[in-house]
């Protein structure tokens, strides 16, 4: 069991190794499956109470941190009732539709915290960094995107078209943006937050 654990935390811990994007998507699956098995671990018991808040302490700050939005996200899905008490955005939605009361479907869904009160409080400050940090970056990559495309706008313009290799360089920006920012919607969902929202006027030059 213990060596389960350890090769888990491991493989959620991996380092980029590689470039390749067809590596690195594979090693993200890992880290997602490795994620999803271990707080399906401590949800149904299996560590050890003495070794639980070190290790989703320590997991929790690897997710939130590392380069990898689609495990966050998912370790934010999977994790944030059980370990933060709090139910998705969706469920609270859900029930204001079919709530007499307006005022108490409109108050956050919490529930029971399978950590002790400092644990929690440490994955919560992990996870507002890290997530602060997400949206920092798709604020960044939304920006960036813009710029791109008004500067390709004005080459098509001038030129009569565009270079196929700048029309790829903006379809791969804009999978990137569009990937980042429903991973963290998907955040924002799970611990019951408001999405991010990005400008889409242009801005004049």
């Amino acid at each position: 069991k213990s060596a389960l654990l350890k090769e888990l935390v491991q493989v959620i811990a991996e380092e980029k190794k590689s470039d390749d994007d067809a590596s690195e998507e594979a090693s993200s699956k890992r880290r997602r499956a490795a994620t999803r098995l271990l707080v399906e671990l401590v949800v149904v018991g299996v560590v050890p109470e003495g070794d639980r808040a070190s290790l989703v302490t320590r997991v929790t700050r690897k997710v939130a941190t590392k380069d990898d939005p689609g495990t966050f996200a998912l370790f934010a899905k999977a994790a944030a009732p059980d370990f933060l008490g709090v139910a998705p955005r969706r469920v609270r939605d859900a029930a204001r539709e079919i709530s007499s009361s307006a005022s108490s479907a409109d108050k956050k869904q919490q529930g029971e915290s399978l950590l002790d009160e400092a644990t929690k409080e440490t994955v919560e400050g992990l996870v507002d960094s890290g997530f602060a940090a997400l949206v920092a970056q798709l604020e960044r990559e939304h920006t960036s995107l813009r710029d791109l495309e008004r500067r390709f706008t004005k080459d098509a313009v001038n030129h009569g078209t565009l270079a196929d290799h700048k029309e790829k360089a903006l379809d791969d920006a804009k999978k990137a943006r569009e990937k980042l920012l429903k991973d963290c919607a998907t955040i924002a969902d799970a611990l019951d937050r408001d999405p991010p929202k990005l400008e889409d006027g242009d801005d004049d030059d």
